[in-house]
């Protein structure tokens, strides 16, 4: 016997005493006398710690919240037993009667006991789990699922459910590593398989070669970088003096940067990540401004302002005053980061084409672009150059078919 009275533990008798004493100590008497639910893992301790003897402790373990609330999640016997306050603004769920409070103490303790954990966290259910081999504890699992309901979703000290461990590979010594499902599998799938093993070993190898190629160029970079450093002087020096004359970007409206577009007062140097580059006339004083226009955005400008153009006339709506006109973003005299960036890319590519060998080999892609292959001695990467376009990459160009 495990109780100090000698009697049975779960019994109808003691239930329904310790049903009645805890209404009678937590209600009033001017209140409904009825059992909350929220007093089942209070009713759970007090039981265990006035019935259960010392040295038998150890073999039946104590209740927990979370055991107590599976129950009532999953074993309630009557889940819509309840009533309001007295106010009428809370429902509280109730336990009808000694035997149902009896009903579900002995779940709570069963569950207890056969959610117990190991020191690797795991209940009987996850050990079962984990020490299958080719259907050798299918009673046990069967028995611990069926007829003990177990909690299934209950989580390891490694995360893993029982589900995980059935299904997790399993090698030990003396013991074949497989089952007659999985090699059946396996055989059916094997040219599938081999071909996303395949798929796989390319795209690492590629992804590799890409990180490769990019500290390859980085490097260059940095070469490039210092370089620039060693060779500034007097130009440098008046670049920075006339463009430091450049008015504020902020102060232009988008009109006087369109009649500083115009051919008639700049002109078009060249395009680069995504920007134009234009500079000014000269003037005879100066050398002329340099500034970019980020043709995506100006498209994107001039189109929304078509677009209220065309509603104000549909719906005759007035032009804004002047004090609500908005400034463009599509200009700007300092030079972007993204032109910064694509520069020194440039200058990296420079240093590698210089210190590699041109081979013979020339392609055309699908543009009639003429490209020529050269390989880095230092590294032996192979990467192609267009003199048309100026542009160098790692990728074989796309030639026509």
């Amino acid at each position: 016997r495990v109780t100090v009275d000698g009697g049975e533990f779960l019994s109808e008798g003691r239930v329904a005493g310790l049903f009645e004493d805890m209404v009678r100590e937590r209600r009033k008497s001017c209140e409904v006398q009825v059992f909350l639910k929220s007093w089942c893992y209070d009713a759970a301790l007090r039981l265990y710690r006035t019935t259960v003897r010392e040295e038998c402790r150890v073999l039946l373990p104590v209740p927990t919240k979370e055991a107590m609330g599976f129950v009532l999640r999953e074993f309630d016997p009557d889940p819509e037993s309840g009533l309001w306050n007295s106010g009428g603004t809370v429902w509280l769920k109730t336990v009808g009667t000694a035997s149902q409070l009896l009903s579900i103490l002995y779940c709570a303790f069963k569950h207890c006991y056969m959610d117990r954990r190991n020191k690797w966290g795991q209940t009987c259910l996850q050990v079962a789990c984990f020490e299958n081999s080719c259907d050798s504890h299918y009673d046990v699992i069967y028995n611990c699922v069926e007829k003990h309901s177990c909690d299934a979703h209950a989580l390891d000290m490694n995360g893993k459910t029982a589900h995980d461990l059935l299904l997790i590979k399993k090698v030990r010594l003396g013991e074949a590593s497989g089952s007659v499902l999985r090699e059946e599998v396996i055989f059916e799938r094997r040219e599938e398989m081999v071909g996303q093993m395949w798929d796989d070993f390319i795209q690492r190898e590629k992804e590799s070669g890409e990180k490769r190629c990019l500290r390859i160029l980085e490097a260059c970079c940095v070469e490039s970088d210092r370089h620039e450093n060693e060779k500034e002087g007097s130009t440098t020096t008046k670049k920075k003096s006339t463009q430091s004359k450049a008015p504020n970007a902020d102060t232009l409206s988008v009109k006087e940067w369109s009649m500083l577009m115009s051919p008639n007062f700049s002109d078009k140097v060249r395009t680069i990540a995504g920007y134009d580059e234009y500079k000014t006339k000269d003037n005879g004083d100066d050398d002329g401004l340099i500034f970019y226009v980020h043709t995506r955005t100006l498209e994107e400008e001039d189109a929304a302002l078509l677009l209220q153009n065309l509603y104000r006339q549909k719906h005759c709506r007035p032009v804004p005053a002047s004090s609500m006109t908005w400034k463009t973003r599509a200009f700007a005299f300092d030079k972007p980061d993204d032109v910064v960036a694509e520069e020194r890319r440039r200058r990296g590519w420079d240093v590698l084409r210089d210190r590699s060998s041109r081979s013979e080999r020339q392609l055309k892609d699908v543009d009639g672009h003429t490209w020529t292959e050269y390989i880095d001695g230092m590294s032996g990467e192979f990467f192609f150059y267009c003199d048309d376009t100026g542009e160098s990459r790692w990728e074989e160009p796309v030639r026509p078919d």
